[in-house]
């Protein structure tokens, strides 16, 4: 008989806990661990979790696991419900089973048929699998997860000796499902991927291939087309190498290819993007939640073409290269006035700069506009524009729009906008022109 061949961790519990651990962040943790009984060779473990924070936007609440074994079977149960919409609960059970066979200690892993609620929708683990690992060998059968017609399911085996691969495949899976855990960048993602990922030589030298097709993909209700997504890691590179293409009614908008240089150690996300980006006519109204603060409803019909290139860091990107904007259109919240646009922009390590864009409006008005936006990796814009006007319309609400000032208003001469979103200073040396009038309500 052999009795918990694998060391067992020393696990140290306090009566209250708070902080992180492995990125899942704990709110409050409650546990014991008693000491061990006469016949139970690991000891009960029983923790309960009042909140574990998924992401920003995802929580699971009551988390209670319970682990308990004897001499060679620990059995674990998990389970979690928020009681309100939307629900998350569910049940995650199964079975670690220690044996000794052909001369190795060996590891039988089982789950339970059980099912799971993410986000209201149903999800059900199928039973009858398997997961066996001993040193240098790893085997997956029929571990399944799926939803009505959709399914997550992982099969196949790894060893130095015989490598079958582990295949990963994803079928008919609805991406609107993720939405929920990047709500807070007001992006809404709707399509169907399907998939599949081959590892190999995960004892040795890893080896893998991908390939995940997304048809429908939409963006905040604007229907994109077709995502095709190719990855391949060779054995011994540091690097994972991607290609893709948007397509739509077999046209190309966007197109990319480049490597995913892994750092060995990515605590603090060193690994580096090196991809080459190409654009033909590709919308632009995916961009409108990161303006939201200055400028709303992008023309449907903007577009980019050009080209990029994506290097640095997932922290800190850096885009460089220039792309021509046609047909651009949008509107100046503050002021409800609409304009459109044609005209190059140049990226930099740090800016987003442009010059003598003739900016139209739709009294048939124009101006001219220089400037830039400097950030910091995509972070904390500061902008510095110039405009020279000439009739140009400047001002077009109503009282419902403003109940301090409204009204219509045109502007000849010069405007300076410089500082960080949020906090412009706006210089303004300027007259006004026919068909101005400015309301400013007095009260009491």
């Amino acid at each position: 008989e052999v009795i918990n061949p694998w060391p067992i961790p020393t696990i140290n519990v306090s009566p209250r806990y708070q902080g992180s651990f492995l990125l899942i962040f704990f709110q409050v943790f409650e546990g014991r661990i008693p000491p061990r009984s006469p016949g139970i060779s690991m000891p009960v473990f029983d923790p309960k979790l009042k909140k574990v924070k998924l992401s920003n936007n995802v929580w699971i609440e009551n988390l209670n696991i319970d682990i308990a074994g004897m001499h060679n079977h620990i059995r674990f149960i998990t389970e979690w419900s928020n009681n309100k919409a939307p629900l998350n609960e569910g049940k995650f059970s199964g079975n670690v089973d220690f044996e000794f066979i052909d001369g190795k200690n060996q590891m039988l892993i089982t789950i339970d048929s059980t099912e799971l609620t993410f986000s209201d929708s149903l999800w059900v683990i199928e039973g009858d699998n398997t997961i066996r690992y001993y040193p240098n060998y790893l085997a997956i059968n029929n571990l399944k997860l799926n939803n009505s017609m959709q399914s997550f399911q992982v099969n196949g085996s790894s060893s130095l000796n015989q490598d079958t691969g582990i295949i990963v495949l994803l079928d008919n899976f609805d991406i609107s499902a993720l939405n929920v855990l990047q709500k807070a960048n007001g992006l809404h993602f709707d399509g169907i991927a399907n998939g599949n990922a081959k590892f190999y030589g995960l004892f040795d030298k890893l080896y893998s291939t991908g390939k995940l097709e997304v048809v429908n993909l939409s963006i905040n209700k604007m229907l994109y087309g077709t995502l095709n997504l190719y990855s391949k890691w060779m054995r011994g590179q540091a690097s994972i190498d991607l290609v893709g293409d948007l397509t739509r009614d077999q046209f190309e908008s966007m197109s990319f290819s480049g490597q995913y240089n892994i750092h060995p150690s990515d605590t603090n996300l060193t690994s580096t993007v090196d991809i080459g980006i190409s654009l033909k006519r590709f919308k632009l109204q995916v961009f409108e939640p990161f303006v939201s603060r200055v400028f709303s409803k992008i023309a449907p019909r903007s577009s980019a073409t050009g080209n990029l290139h994506l290097s640095g860091t997932l922290r800190a990107p850096i885009l460089t290269g220039n792309i021509l904007v046609q047909k651009g259109g949008f509107t100046v919240d503050y002021l409800n006035t609409q304009y459109t646009f044609a005209e190059e922009f140049t990226f930099t390590k740090d800016q987003i700069s442009f010059e003598n864009l003739t900016l139209n409006e739709m009294k048939g008005n124009a101006g001219l506009v220089s400037g830039k936006f400097d950030h910091e990796n995509f972070r904390n814009f500061s902008l510095d524009i110039k405009i020279k006007q000439d009739n140009l319309h400047i001002l077009n609400t109503s009282l419902l729009d403003n109940s301090f000032f409204y009204g219509q208003a045109y502007g000849s001469g010069d405007i300076h906008i410089t500082g960080p979103l949020g906090s412009m200073d706006i210089v303004v040396n300027s007259s006004t022109a026919n068909g101005t009038q400015i309301n400013i309500p007095l009260t009491n």
